[in-house]
C-alpha cells in the first residue's frame, strides 16, 4: 500500500512524504522432470529449484514427500506446495510419464518334412527404440531363415534395457509329411514268401 508521513518542527513547519511498500511475489517454482524408463516401472524423479520468495522454503508433495526433490516414481501427476518464510504458497502439478509396454508378436511358417526351410519374425511394439533382438538361434534379425522342426525363443531388450514383457516360443512343425495307405494285403502260401502289401502315397 502507500503510506505518508506529516513531520513539524518546531516553527510549525510541515514536510510531506509517501513511501509505496509493495508485496512479495512469493516463491517461484522451476522443476526438473525424470520420466520412468521402463513401462510400469518406478524410476522417475523430480527436482525443483525456487527463486524468489523470503527464504527458507518448506515443501509439501501431494505423495506425502516434505524434501525438495522426490525420487523412486511411478508414472503420474504430482503436486508440490512451497511455503517461504513470508507464508506466502507457491503451489504447482508436473507430470511423470512412461513409455508404452514393450510387447513382441511372433509369427513364423512351418519347415517342410524333414528340411530346414522353416521361418520366424518378430515385430516389436512400445518401449524405447532401438531395440536388441537375441534369438536362441544367436540370430539378431527380426526375421530368421533357415529353421528345422523345433522350439525357439526370442528375447527383445529395448534401449533403456527394459526387456520384452514375453519370451516367445516359436515351434516350427514339418509340413506335408507323406501320407501312407495301405490299400491291401496278400497273405503268403503255408509257409512261403510271396505275400504280398500294396500301398499308395
Amino acid at each position: 500500500g502507500i503510506y505518508g508521513v506529516t513531520v513539524t518542527d518546531a516553527a510549525g513547519n510541515m514536510a510531506y512524504s509517501f513511501a509505496t511498500v509493495g508485496t512479495s511475489s512469493g516463491p517461484v517454482i522451476n522443476p526438473t522432470v525424470t520420466n520412468v524408463l521402463c513401462y510400469g516401472g518406478n524410476s522417475g524423479a523430480v527436482s525443483i529449484n525456487v527463486t524468489g520468495g523470503v527464504t527458507p522454503y518448506t515443501y509439501l508433495w501431494s505423495n506425502g514427500a516434505t524434501t525438495q526433490n522426490i525420487s523412486n516414481l511411478v508414472a503420474g501427476s504430482y503436486d508440490i506446495q512451497v511455503k517461504d518464510a513470508a507464508n506466502c504458497i507457491s503451489v504447482l502439478s508436473v507430470t511423470v510419464n512412461q513409455p508404452p509396454a514393450l510387447n513382441v508378436n511372433v509369427t513364423n511358417t512351418p519347415a517342410t518334412c524333414g528340411g530346414n526351410d522353416g521361418t520366424a519374425n518378430v515385430a516389436i511394439t512400445g518401449g524405447t527404440s532401438p531395440y536388441t533382438i537375441n534369438w536362441s538361434t544367436g540370430s539378431h534379425n527380426n526375421l530368421v531363415t533357415g529353421l528345422s522342426a523345433g522350439s525357439y525363443t526370442v528375447t527383445v531388450i529395448d534401449s533403456h534395457s527394459c526387456i520384452s514383457n514375453m519370451n516367445a516360443n516359436v515351434v516350427i512343425e514339418n509340413t506335408n509329411a507323406p501320407v501312407i495307405t495301405i490299400d491291401s494285403i496278400v497273405d503268403a502260401n503255408c509257409s512261403s514268401n510271396n505275400g504280398s502289401i500294396y500301398v499308395s502315397v
